[in-house]
């Protein structure tokens, strides 16, 4: 089951992966540009009205270092991206075809096993795609004699557990609607919602509360144990109404 599901989803996992890498280069590559024309890309930020700076949240968007530029782009389209490959994953890993469902028929195989195999290939993905990003920036900023490794073993552990928080989402809504196109819209509603919800509270003081529904705001390379206990509690809850609501899912 593991080797089956993993070698499915593998020619997507490196597709995904290899766009992200190019990203990667290109910034290193772009960066000397930005550095050069450094005040006059300020001072056009400084002309922008608040609502607009506030969306682009000046502690998370900085170029004044290599380091600081790749936090600000992990912030604006990695982590997003990296969170909807694992919402499409989700939404069409319990999708099963003919032959899967022979070949299932004919092992004494059980749910649980079935849900379980399944889970630790989108695991294991979660772990791949995310070292590898984190290699790609170790060896970027090595290179620059920028890396400093908490920071960014901080950022590597709540990105995989946003991912994996996502994948069981998606996983979850796929359970209970079978159609692969409409479950993957709805996942990729949901992500985008928590998205702009994190945007919107840094637009006005008084909805900054929305922020805490968000996950995307979770990933602030601090190491924060109530958004850690939040994440871990709301992926055990997901887990189990997964595997309750697969055992009763008709094959």
């Amino acid at each position: 089951m593991f080797k089956r599901e993993f070698k499915v989803n593998l020619k997507s996992l490196i597709i995904w992966l290899l766009t992200i890498v190019i990203i990667y280069i290109i910034s290193f590559i772009i960066y000397p540009i930005l550095i050069e024309n450094k005040e006059s890309i300020i001072s056009f930020i400084n002309t922008l009205p608040t609502e607009i700076i506030n969306i682009f949240n000046s502690s998370k968007i900085n170029i004044s270092s290599v380091s600081n530029w790749l936090v600000t782009l992990k912030y604006l389209f990695i982590n997003l991206l990296a969170c909807l490959y694992f919402s499409f994953m989700g939404s069409s890993i319990l999708t099963l075809e003919d032959n899967t469902i022979t070949f299932l028929l004919s092992k004494p195989i059980s749910r649980n096993k079935i849900m379980t195999s399944k889970l630790l290939v989108g695991i294991t993905y979660i772990i791949i795609f995310n070292l590898v990003i984190f290699l790609t920036t170790l060896i970027g900023l090595k290179l620059t004699n920028n890396f400093v490794l908490e920071f960014w073993l901080i950022d590597l552990i709540q990105c995989l557990l946003i991912n994996l928080f996502f994948l069981i989402l998606s996983m979850l809504i796929s359970n209970y609607i079978k159609n692969v196109k409409k479950s993957t819209s709805l996942n990729i509603t949901i992500i985008f919602i928590t998205y702009f919800i994190s945007i919107i509270s840094l637009i006005n003081e008084k909805v900054e509360f929305l922020k805490y529904f968000s996950l995307f705001e979770y990933i602030n390379n601090k190491l924060n144990i109530l958004y850690l206990v939040i994440i871990i509690f709301s992926i055990i809850i997901e887990l189990i109404i997964l595997y309750k609501g697969y055992n009763k899912r008709e094959l």
